[in-house]
């Protein structure tokens, strides 16, 4: 608390207003997050972590940080989210403890059903999609699946958040 009895700011939450519509459509999405992360298979075991999300300074980067335990092994990732108006889409990196490579993706966000919809190509050259759905102000869940050639999908990571 401050001098004045109010709570101090926090550093990886709190920020400027977004700049544009665009961002300021993702603005549920600012905050501290419980998720449930889960790797291969959707029925496998569980990691839990926490991510946080906060609008960049200028209030065109939505800017994440994801810290989790994974196999006995600290797992960790940033991503920054942006709206690229000569293209009209979001665009966005994602970088974790995995891999030296970064993942970087092309979105669309419905604001009818509240679903961003990534298009990107992993460190191994394959197609990914990745849903992230929102279903009210305190949830969302995301699924990435690899595109295979015949069309059909593969499922190779889901999680699951609540708003803390």
């Amino acid at each position: 608390m401050s001098s004045c009895g109010q709570p101090e700011p926090h550093p990886l939450l709190d920020g400027p207003p977004a700049k544009t519509a665009e961002m300021q459509a993702l603005g549920h999405w600012l905050g501290e997050w419980d998720v449930e992360l889960r790797f291969g298979a959707h029925d496998a075991e569980a990691t839990t972590g926490t991510y946080y999300i906060r609008m960049a300074p200028d209030g065109r980067w939505l800017l994440s940080d994801f810290h989790s335990t994974a196999n006995g092994e600290v797992f960790w990732g940033q991503e920054a989210i942006t709206f690229d108006s000569t293209k009209g889409k979001f665009f966005s990196t994602w970088k974790d403890s995995l891999e030296a490579t970064q993942l970087t993706a092309l979105s669309t966000y419905d604001a009818e059903t509240r679903t961003l919809t990534a298009i990107a190509r992993d460190s191994q050259e394959r197609n990914t999609i990745g849903t992230t759905i929102f279903p009210d102000n305190n949830h969302w869940n995301y699924q990435m699946d690899v595109l295979n050639d015949d069309g059909t999908r593969d499922g190779v990571m889901w999680v699951a958040a609540i708003r803390k």
